[in-house]
């Protein structure tokens, strides 16, 4: 942080736009943490807006520490959200759908965009990290109790 020619208010450099700006355009690190954000609102506002949804599904994977394979690779790999590769509904839109690890991360899945498809939010919280396979065997256990109680 640097001191502005007037020396009563600090300054500091945007690490996504790279422009100086005040202290009062970026935000706090978070509730308890000392300090400021390295990019400033606008930038933050621009990744999070909705003119952004390959970007934001990008940031994703690398704020959980994972290489993402950048933007125009999932944009060709994926095209737009239709079809949910679970449940094959067609009622995919950018609000319901999120994308999914066909083989899990936790079961040694990549992040290369033939391992990424489609899906509601429901049906990733249903999979979890579970493979197809064993997605299958659960629902058929599910359809056999529900038919051992007769609904």
């Amino acid at each position: 942080m640097t001191s502005d020619l007037k020396g009563d208010s600090t300054t500091k450099r945007c690490r996504r736009c790279r422009e100086i700006k005040p202290e009062t355009e970026f935000f706090r690190r978070g509730r308890f943490a000392v300090g400021l954000r390295s990019h400033c609102k606008s930038c933050h506002n621009k990744a999070r807006s909705p003119e952004s949804p390959w970007q934001s599904r990008s940031v994703s994977l690398r704020l959980r520490g994972l290489p993402s394979p950048g933007i125009p690779a999932l944009r060709e790999a994926l095209g737009e959200p239709q079809t949910c590769y679970l449940c094959g509904s067609n009622s995919l839109d950018w609000k319901t759908a999120v994308i999914d690890h066909i083989m899990p991360m936790a079961r040694g899945g990549t992040n290369a965009p033939a391992n990424l498809g489609w899906t509601h939010n429901s049906c990733n919280k249903l999979k979890a990290n579970r493979t197809l396979p064993e997605l299958v065997t659960l629902l058929k256990s599910i359809i056999r109790f529900q038919e051992h109680l007769g609904r």
